[in-house]
């Protein structure tokens, strides 16, 4: 059988560690996918940065037009996924 939302949304927010850029881009794609459809088609902006010590992926989904996007923060080591949105 083919996997829920509630599913595949879990996986995303439990990526495997550490964890690589593809993955993290594969769990930001299913989070805005299934939490964030209006932002479904924009290419996001990814960046890996180490703040304090701590590595992780940042990705960014935005309309500039219209002043909105969802921010998406991986951390590398725990796999740990906090996600924000601005309007």
């Amino acid at each position: 059988p083919l996997p829920t939302t509630a599913e595949q949304l879990a996986e995303a927010y439990s990526p495997p560690t550490p964890v690589t850029e593809e993955v993290a881009r594969e769990s930001a794609e299913t989070i805005i996918r299934i939490e964030y459809p209006e932002f479904v088609g924009v290419v996001p902006t990814v960046e890996r940065r180490t703040d304090f010590g701590i590595a992780r992926f940042l990705i960014l989904y935005s309309k500039p037009d219209e002043l909105a996007g969802v921010r998406i923060s991986i951390v590398v080591g725990s796999g740990r996924v906090d996600v924000s949105s601005f309007n």
